[in-house]
């Protein structure tokens, strides 16, 4: 099985592509955001070759963690009051 995503739906080049005899496959680094197509075919034992069957999905970008605390330039007496750094 043959798997391969990539930005355009031209394949022409690829961000992504792996051989495997499951049914599934998993990147092995960070795909692009945004719009993604992919594509994937099966071969049989005697080397035989379906025609590709096409998908697209879009990969939202993670968002960066907010800070919590300490507040923006609050001041922190040391060494009586460490920072405790929070984010959410």
């Amino acid at each position: 099985m043959n798997t391969r995503p990539k930005q355009s739906g031209s394949f022409d080049s690829l961000d992504y592509s792996t051989t495997t005899k499951n049914r599934y496959a998993t990147p092995t680094a960070a795909l692009p955001s945004g719009q993604l197509s992919w594509r994937v075919r099966a071969v049989d034992v005697s080397g035989g070759v379906s025609s590709w069957s096409t998908a697209s999905f879009t990969l939202n970008p993670k968002a960066a963690p907010a800070q919590l605390s300490p507040g923006d330039g609050a001041p922190l007496p040391q060494p009586q009051e460490p920072p405790l750094l929070e984010w959410g």
